[in-house]
């Protein structure tokens, strides 16, 4: 759970002990170093701005915000991009370790954002919670959103994870970087993104299952056919680049939804997505947080739902 401040225009001044005081209301949770990491933090007095905030935990990183905001589905219906692998960078990663959902969510991360009319700028930064500064990583954002439109580029570095090299070895630095945007032309809401990620081969051997490089481009739609009614589709290609003289990973992912408003904060919902892997690629077709593995490499995958959903 993330915790933090947060302002608008010149922040007030409070008094030392007024600030700390609200601030630990805010700071309840996690052992009692943890409390007084978050309260060091939160007091921080804020900069000039429209609109800033600071937050402090586990969070959602700066480059998948751009994603998530991309993406026609939102990262919750069967084929959404999820499937760029932007939460599966620590491939050995289980919920026990540092690395699981890397780079999408940061354990022990510091994140400060601030608006100036229509421009939002976000920098994150990350101990990790690993020896030899496993999972370290840093990165950043900038959104332009004005009436119907949005755009944003971010980039993102982070160590290699324990649970990925061998012990005692001195983890490499990995990037990744994506832009996306979207436009609403009333009839029709148009949604697109672009995503690469370049791991590091250092304290790894290469092999034939090696992906040294992978990219992911995707193009979605939100259609309203009536004012209860949104048809969503949404396109993926994936790539996978691997050592010399092995063929290179190729997925396609495609998505439908249809969903039916009762209400402002509730819908009923039909979403059917596929996946099809060429002969070296394993990719998964992500749902919200559930997922469709294939069976080995070159399988494709389908899956089809119905439900209703709830905003809270």
């Amino acid at each position: 759970m993330p915790l933090g401040l947060q302002g608008h225009g010149r922040p007030r001044r409070w008094p030392q002990g007024q600030r700390i005081a609200r601030t630990r209301a805010r700071c309840r949770y996690g052992n009692a170093a943890a409390r007084r990491f978050c309260i060091r933090k939160a007091v921080l007095p804020g900069t000039l701005g429209t609109h800033w905030s600071v937050s402090a935990g586990r969070q959602y990183s700066p480059i998948n915000t751009l994603i998530a905001a991309s993406d026609a589905f939102g990262q919750t219906y069967w084929g959404n991009s999820q499937g760029t692998g932007i939460g599966q960078q620590s491939p050995n990663a289980t919920p026990a370790t540092g690395g699981f959902q890397a780079a999408a969510r940061i354990n022990n991360s510091l994140l400060y954002s601030s608006t100036y009319g229509a421009w939002t700028a976000r920098v994150m930064g990350s101990s990790g919670d690993e020896i030899k500064s496993a999972g370290r990583s840093i990165g950043a954002s900038l959104a332009y959103q004005s009436g119907p439109a949005f755009a944003s580029v971010a980039v993102h570095r982070g160590r290699q994870f324990a649970a990925d090299i061998p012990a005692g070895a001195t983890p490499d630095w990995q990037q990744s970087w994506a832009v996306g945007g979207a436009y609403d032309f009333s009839l029709v809401k148009l949604f697109g993104g672009y995503y690469r990620f370049t791991p590091s081969t250092d304290n790894l051997k290469v092999t034939a299952a090696t992906t040294l490089r992978s990219e992911s481009g995707w193009l979605g739609a939100r259609i309203p056919v009536s004012p209860n009614n949104t048809v969503i589709t949404q396109l993926m290609l994936s790539r996978y680049r691997h050592m010399d003289g092995v063929e290179n990973g190729k997925a396609l992912t495609m998505g439908l939804a249809f969903e039916h408003a009762l209400s402002k904060r509730t819908a009923l919902y039909a979403a059917w997505g596929r996946l099809n892997n060429n002969a070296t690629s394993s990719n998964w077709l992500w749902g919200s947080t559930v997922v469709a593995t294939p069976a080995r490499a070159g399988a494709d995958v389908s899956a089809l739902s119905v439900g209703m959903w709830h905003r809270f």
